[in-house]
């Protein structure tokens, strides 16, 4: 019995990597592993110092999601404290309330608004909760949480 594997595409998003991997052998039976919906980008990037107090982050996601609502639900900006980032101190601050829309034809970015400017050299970070699901039924949600940090000016 001779039995063949081989990788036909490989995707890198997100530092999630997903594979579609077919096995061949007797009767050449495939498996492979579906797609999901995947944050491609997040505005300010991760690890972003400098950013203006009153920036409008942004969340690309790979595909139409489709239920807008339920995914600005799933969107969250936190404060984190003051720096530095990766390890802040006690946060003393509160985020100011957000509003979370998709203004593109497609609903593929998310528009994070803030009510009121961020404070100065303080670190934020934004939060996609998992579970998102795609307008396209064949693309499973997004498997994971994303967080991406930044922080303000001084």
């Amino acid at each position: 019995m001779r039995a063949l594997a081989s990788i036909t595409s490989v995707t890198r998003v997100a530092a999630v990597t997903w594979a579609t991997l077919t096995l061949g052998s007797c009767g050449d039976p495939a498996v492979v592993v579906p797609e999901t919906l995947a944050v491609v980008t997040i505005l300010p990037t991760h690890g972003a110092s400098d950013v203006v107090a009153d920036v409008v982050p942004l969340v690309y996601f790979s595909q139409s999601v489709g239920d807008t609502a339920a995914a600005a639900a799933a969107v969250d900006l936190a404060c984190l404290g003051a720096p530095p980032c990766s390890s802040p101190t006690a946060a003393t601050c509160v985020a100011p309330l957000i509003a979370v829309t998709f203004e593109d034809a497609r609903a593929q970015v998310a528009t994070i608004t803030p009510s009121a400017p961020l404070l100065d050299d303080t670190c934020y970070a934004i939060v996609v909760g998992e579970g998102i699901e795609a307008q396209d039924s064949d693309i499973g949600p997004l498997p994971v949480e994303v967080r991406s940090s930044f922080k303000t000016r001084p």
